[in-house]
């Protein structure tokens, strides 16, 4: 999954009256830029195989790749920032997250074998854990911030502890999808594709 990450601050002055920072407001945009993702049949299994191993989404030896859950996102940090004279107050955040989706089967498979239909159950299932576990990630990451004001000496300093919470909101929603996507991956799911496809699997060389 290929992940970009954009940081933007937006500062208001304030006059007059102490600034007291007060605890932040964090908002989540979750949006897929489809609601499901659609199924695409543009490369044969030896290249969908390629392309897995390269990308690092495959983890199945020498067995071909019938089919592949591709997502490619952005994560946009927003704060909203006042300050006075002598401190920075980040009042609100908004963490945006967009992405854009697809399921590759391979082109071998017609939609009426058995294998083009197990496959894409299975790809779904990626699919429905990358959302899932995506929001939650974001939502548990927003709820550590609840109640908090984060209260800042000089611009730098906002700068600077923006600049680290994303890359801690990075590797915090890898840390949570990526186990689940593996798992997912299992032994028994594969066997399971074994089971109910095993003809069509024998008869294409397909045996994991």
């Amino acid at each position: 999954m290929r992940f970009f990450f954009t940081l933007a601050l937006l500062v208001h002055a304030t006059h007059g009256m102490a600034l007291e920072c007060q605890p932040v407001g964090v908002t989540i945009e979750f949006k897929p830029l489809q609601s499901s993702a659609p199924v695409r049949q543009d490369v044969n299994a030896k290249e969908l195989t390629q392309h897995a191993r390269q990308t690092g989404s495959s983890e199945r030896g020498p067995h071909s790749t019938v089919g592949l859950y591709q997502a490619s996102s952005r994560m946009e940090v927003l704060a909203e920032v006042v300050r006075d004279a002598q401190i920075r107050c980040i009042q609100k955040m908004t963490l945006a997250y967009s992405f854009n989706h697809a399921i590759q089967i391979a082109r071998e498979f017609a939609p009426s074998t058995c294998l083009y239909r197990e496959t894409v159950v299975h790809e779904r299932e990626h699919e429905r854990i990358h959302q899932d576990y995506t929001l939650a990630a974001l939502q548990g990451w927003a709820n550590q911030l609840t109640n908090r004001a984060l209260q800042f000496n000089n611009p730098k300093a906002a700068s600077d502890w923006l600049a680290t919470a994303k890359n801690h909101l990075n590797a915090h929603v890898k840390a949570i999808v990526n186990p689940q996507q593996e798992a997912h991956d299992s032994p028994q799911e594969y066997e399971k594709l074994g089971r109910v496809c095993g003809h069509e699997m024998r008869y294409l060389g397909l045996n994991r």
